[in-house]
């Protein structure tokens, strides 16, 4: 979890890996109904199997806001265009998920005219296996 002040920007950041080094797709997204603005991709990185994507969120007031990152394994088709594994797996009659996810909440105080404009960060990891 993160505590940041409403209006304030915190950057998330996620660092997945695959076991057998293919590519990785993140899919961010809100949970709940809360206003703010983002998930926005700031950095994303590949170093070998790891690949580290960052978002910027900004809660537009003081509240729980919650979201998840889903990240898919991804493969090259038959036509050479990259794709998500489960996407391949049920296009050949296999119903198999191919990625993980993770949910985190992000808390947000009332904004104080001390903190305008300050930020944060967090981070986390995950291993997606075929």
């Amino acid at each position: 979890s993160k505590f940041i002040h409403a209006g304030d920007t915190a950057k998330v950041c996620v660092t997945a890996s695959d076991p057998n080094g293919d590519p990785v797709q993140f899919a961010w997204s809100q949970i709940d109904d809360a206003a703010c603005y983002g998930p926005t991709v700031v950095f994303d990185q590949v170093d070998g199997d790891r690949t580290t994507e960052c978002v910027g969120i900004v809660p537009a007031a003081a509240g729980k806001y919650l979201f998840d990152v889903k990240i898919y394994d991804m493969i090259h088709a038959e036509n050479g265009q990259l794709v998500r594994v489960e996407s391949w797996l049920r296009a050949h009659g296999y119903p198999n998920d191919s990625h993980d996810s993770l949910r985190f909440p992000l808390y947000a105080g009332t904004a104080s005219s001390a903190s305008a404009g300050a930020s944060g960060s967090v981070s986390g990891g995950v291993s997606v296996g075929d």
